[in-house]
C-alpha cells in the first residue's frame, strides 16, 4: 500500500508541473484567440485545483490520517446511492458508484467482501457520535483512528526520571533515568445484526438509513462501554478497571457508608494528572448512595440542587458520569473510578465499518439481514492517572 501511494504521488506531482507549465504558457504566449485560450486556462486551472487536491489527500493517506469528502454535493449524491444500495432500488449502479466514491476519496482502504459495502461517512460519523454520546468511557479516553492496519505501537513510560542534588566536588551517581517501553495495540472485530422488513425497505417514506444506523450506534455503544470497564485484554479490549491498580480501600466491609474515601481518590493520583477532564464514574444504583451521603460539616457532598435542575452532577467540583456496566457496591468491589481518563486510556478504532445484505436468511419471514462490521480495541496506557474505590471485604 505504501509503495502504491508513493509511486501515486510522483506521478500526481509530474502532471501537475506538466499542468502548470502548460498554464504559465498559454498565459505568455497570448494572441488573438485570447478567448480560446481563456477558455483553456479554466480547464487547466481546474485541473490543477483537483490534481493538488488528489495530491492533498495522498499525502494525509501516506500520514495515516483518515481522508473523508467534505463536499456537499458528493455527500447528497453518496447518501442517495447508499439508501438505494440497501433498499435494491438501482440495480448495481448505487454499489458501483459507492464503491467509485471509495476509491477516489481513499476514505478508507478497507477491503470489502463479495457484496458488501462500505459505509459512508455521514452514516460512519452518526454511528460514531451515538456511540460516544451512550458509552461514557468513549466520551472522555484518547480515541485514535487508523485509516490502513490493524496495529499501532504506543511508547509508554516504564520509569520517571529522577534529579538529585550534589556537592560542588562530590561524585555523581546516576540516578533513575527515563525508560520506555511498547505496548502493541491489535484491534478486534464486533459485529451487529440489524433486521429490516420488506414493507420497511419498499416504503421510501421511513427513514430507514438513519434509524439503522441509530440502532448500530446503540448496540455498539452498550457492546463497547462493558468491554472499555471490564474486558480482560485476551482477545478483546482491556478494560480501565483491569488496568489500574492503584485503589483507596475505606473501612466498612460491603457497604459505602462514609465519602471520605471518595475525596482520596481524587488525591490518589499524581497532580500532574489533575486536570479539568478529570471525572468520576459510578453506576446509577450507587450514585444513589453517594448522593444521600454528607462531609463533617452536615452538607451533602453532591449538591442536589444541580440533580433538581436536570444538570450534571459534581463531586469535588469533577463531574460523576453514570455507568452501567460500573459494579455495584458489595464486598471486595470497585465501585467508583476517578482520573484524568484521556491520560489513561486509549481507544483505537480501525476507520470503516462494511455492511452485507442478507436476503436469504430470512426469506420465509419477509426479513432482510443487514450485518454491520467494525474492528477497534481498548487498553489502559497510563495506569497511574486513575484511581478506584475498594469496598472492604470484611
Amino acid at each position: 500500500m505504501s509503495d502504491e501511494l508513493k509511486n501515486l504521488q510522483i506521478e500526481t506531482n509530474k502532471l501537475l508541473v506538466t499542468l502548470q507549465e502548460k498554464h504559465e504558457n498559454l498565459t505568455k504566449t497570448m494572441t488573438d484567440k485570447e478567448a480560446q485560450k481563456t477558455s483553456e486556462m479554466k480547464v487547466l486551472q481546474e485541473r490543477i485545483e483537483a490534481e493538488v487536491k488528489r495530491l492533498d489527500m495522498i499525502e494525509k493517506k501516506m500520514q495515516g490520517a483518515p481522508v473523508i469528502s467534505t463536499d456537499a454535493d458528493q455527500e447528497i449524491e453518496i447518501k442517495k446511492a447508499f439508501g438505494e444500495a440497501i433498499r435494491q432500488k438501482s440495480n448495481g449502479a448505487a454499489i458501483a458508484k459507492l464503491n467509485e466514491f471509495e476509491k477516489k476519496t481513499m476514505y478508507t482502504d478497507v477491503l470489502s467482501d463479495a457484496g458488501a459495502l462500505v459505509v459512508p461517512p455521514t452514516y460512519y460519523n452518526h454511528i460514531i457520535k451515538i456511540a460516544s454520546e451512550v458509552d461514557k468511557i468513549r466520551k472522555y479516553a484518547n480515541v485514535v483512528t487508523l485509516s490502513s492496519g490493524d496495529q499501532l505501537e504506543v511508547p509508554y513510560e516504564s520509569a520517571e526520571t529522577t534529579a538529585n542534588q550534589a556537592t560542588e566536588h562530590s561524585t555523581r551517581t546516576e540516578e533513575t533515568a527515563t525508560k520506555w517501553g511498547k505496548r502493541l495495540l491489535t484491534t478486534g472485530e464486533d459485529y451487529v445484526y440489524y433486521k429490516a422488513s420488506s414493507k420497511m425497505l419498499e416504503d421510501p417514506a421511513y427513514p430507514l438509513e438513519g434509524e439503522m444506523t441509530r440502532k448500530v450506534g446503540i448496540a455498539k455503544a452498550v457492546k463497547e462501554g462493558n468491554l472499555f470497564l471490564n474486558g480482560l485484554g485476551v482477545a478483546e479490549p482491556q478494560g480501565l478497571l483491569v488496568g489500574v491498580t492503584q485503589h483507596i480501600a475505606q473501612g466498612e466491609a460491603a457497604t459505602l457508608t462514609n465519602g471520605d474515601a471518595l475525596v482520596k481518590i481524587a488525591y490518589g493520583i499524581k497532580e500532574q494528572y489533575l486536570a479539568t477532564q478529570c471525572v468520576y464514574f459510578t453506576s446509577r444504583n450507587t450514585m444513589q448512595t453517594i448522593v444521600t451521603l454528607k462531609g463533617g460539616d452536615g452538607h451533602y457532598l453532591i449538591n442536589r440542587q444541580l440533580l433538581l435542575q436536570g444538570e450534571q452532577p459534581k463531586l469535588m467540583g469533577w463531574p460523576v458520569e453514570l455507568c452501567p456496566n460500573m459494579p455495584a457496591i458489595g464486598a471486595g468491589t470497585f465501585p467508583v473510578i476517578f482520573g484524568n481518563v484521556r491520560e489513561a486510556y486509549m481507544i483505537l478504532d480501525r476507520l470503516g465499518i462494511t455492511l452485507i445484505r442478507d436476503i436469504y436468511t430470512s426469506k420465509t419471514t419477509g426479513v432482510v439481514e443487514f450485518l454491520f462490521r467494525w474492528r477497534y480495541t481498548g487498553h489502559t496506557i497510563n495506569p497511574e492517572a486513575c484511581c478506584k474505590l475498594e469496598i472492604a471485604a470484611s
